[in-house]
């Protein structure tokens, strides 16, 4: 089965699209990105919001919402990750984020189950994990 990872986009694969994903859930909102210590910034304009998803520092690229990315001076964590998500984008707790995993070997073992999506309805497969 070929689920064309990002380490994957090639010339010759082109033609294939990505066919697995990473959905995690949203679990906390925030205005901004509230530093501790440094409440001064605050004040200053602020073009994303934060939120916090389950899980994190997978071997995947944050694709949905559009310019999502790991906040830069909290650093990564496998635990609950922060992002910073543009302002125009309305999003609540229990929504999903999306990732595009870098390698399928990777991360397939991270899960217990996939949830593939086919015709219509949604089959769960197991996962060997080790």
């Amino acid at each position: 089965m070929l689920l064309k990872p990002s380490d994957f986009d090639l010339d010759n694969l082109s033609e294939l699209e990505c066919a697995l994903w990473i959905a995690t859930p949203v679990l906390k909102v925030l205005p901004y990105s509230q530093l501790p210590g440094l409440e001064m910034l605050d004040y200053l304009p602020h073009h994303y919001q934060a939120l916090f998803v389950y899980g994190g520092y997978w071997r995947a690229d944050y694709i949905y919402p559009e310019k999502s990315q790991p906040h830069i001076l909290y650093g990564r964590s496998s635990n609950q990750e922060i992002l910073q998500v543009p302002k125009q984008y309305e999003i609540s707790v229990d929504d999903y984020v999306f990732l595009r995993p870098q390698q399928s070997e990777a991360i397939i073992p991270q899960f217990a189950h996939l949830y593939v999506y086919e015709h219509r309805k949604f089959e769960v497969w197991e996962t060997c994990r080790e």
